[in-house]
């Protein structure tokens, strides 16, 4: 699938978790989707995606809210001086049933 078509797809998704901005929000499922580690930086997010930390922010705690990615602070040998990084993971699972539900609800509309 291509770049432009994942993005598409995380867009929608995005739109059907009901989040504030979905353009942004498909963009960080996205990076959270290519990552190999399955967990991102939100600083890296920042960097990567050209958008204020504190935007970032609020994206990310909606969807903690939802329950679909679980933030932590860095920890361990890769930690840096300082403030520790705050680093998020998809809970996959539960966003495929969070979209489920979507998709529940618009069957149940088109029927009715």
């Amino acid at each position: 699938m291509a770049v432009e078509d994942k993005q598409k797809l995380y867009t929608y998704i995005a739109r059907c978790l009901g989040v504030g901005d979905p353009d942004l929000v498909g963009k960080i499922l996205l990076s959270l989707a290519e990552n190999e580690e399955k967990k991102v930086a939100v600083r890296d997010l920042v960097d990567v995606l050209k958008v204020s930390y504190p935007t970032i922010s609020r994206m990310i705690n909606e969807l903690e809210a939802l329950g679909v990615v679980r933030s932590e602070k860095e920890r361990g040998a890769r930690r840096r001086p300082g403030r520790p990084r705050k680093i998020i993971e998809a809970d996959w699972e539960a966003l495929k049933s969070k979209v489920k539900e979507c998709v529940d609800t618009l069957k149940e509309f088109l029927e009715s």
